[in-house]
């Protein structure tokens, strides 16, 4: 019977952890669709509002890291609880109040607790299904922030194109509440092991092997993002392409890189070596 249970609710884990991720992601992609919204009602400029994008991507950067590392000592559980509860509430501040200002310190506290969610999320997967299935359990975390290009950032253009930006970020605070709730009902306790925690990772972290991996995926991710951010203004001045005839542009891309990442995941498990495992637990 319990062997039974287990996938469901492992399945149901990951259910969560995909749904956190995509909230989660909502709030980083929706400044992208929204710029010339955002820059408008703020009166600053559309290069200056593109620092939203900068300021997210910083915290997630150098944020997101530090927490993780600071963090390795407390359960994963708590750890997720606790970093959906500040993304709630650090978008609060753009949904109903920010300037520009403390919207872009927002931004960096969003980002941060997004790489944290991000690690916790990622431990999580592979330690609820068996290790043949470690990748795509990865990948579930990793779509979720696919889907939300796929999904959240052209329904959450539409939106700030009807009701206002801010309006967007109310709907990205109700999900996140939604996302808090499963979190706290679902999430099964995961107390790190000492193997498992700061110093431990770190030595495996500055491998060179890995350093390089980070190296070639800060490029690529720093490309993508430089150009994706003024995509919606290019696409205004360049095409004449505005409003709500965005979003099937935003839809192609998201849905491209939703199905490259959940096929990252399962080509992982299939064909992937991992010579690095024994080294990493040694």
């Amino acid at each position: 019977m319990n062997r039974q249970k287990a996938p469901a609710r492992a399945n149901l884990v990951l259910a969560v952890l995909f749904a956190g991720a995509f909230a989660m992601g909502c709030a980083e992609m929706l400044v992208i669709g929204m710029l010339d919204l955002i820059a408008t009602d703020l009166q600053v400029s559309v290069p200056a509002a593109g620092t939203l994008v900068t300021a997210n991507a910083l915290g997630l950067a150098l944020g997101g890291p530090l927490l993780t590392f600071l963090t390795t000592r407390f359960d994963r559980r708590h750890v997720l609880i606790a970093a959906a509860t500040v993304f709630v509430l650090a978008n609060l501040l753009p949904a109903f109040a920010a300037d520009y200002q403390l919207f872009v310190a927002a931004r960096v506290l969003i980002g941060a607790v997004q790489g944290l969610f991000i690690a916790a999320g990622i431990v999580t997967a592979t330690s609820v299904v068996p290790p043949e299935r470690a990748g795509r359990a990865m990948a579930i975390v990793i779509t979720g922030f696919a889907m939300a290009s796929a999904l959240g950032l052209p329904l959450g253009t539409l939106l700030g194109q009807a009701v206002g930006w801010r309006g967007s970020f109310v709907a990205v605070v109700v999900a996140g509440v939604v996302v808090l709730a499963a979190a706290v009902l679902v999430l099964p306790s995961l107390p790190t092991s000492r193997s498992s925690r700061a110093f431990g990772q770190a030595r495996s972290a500055f491998a060179p092997g890995v350093l390089a991996v980070l190296g070639v995926g800060f490029l690529v991710f720093a490309a993508i993002q430089s150009a994706l951010t003024y995509l919606v203004p290019f696409l205004g001045e360049v095409t004449g392409v505005w409003g709500a005839a965005v979003s099937p542009f935003l839809l192609a891309y998201g849905v491209a890189t939703a199905v490259g990442s959940y096929a990252g995941g399962r080509f992982a498990d299939t064909s992937a070596p991992r010579p690095w495992s024994s080294a990493v637990s040694e």
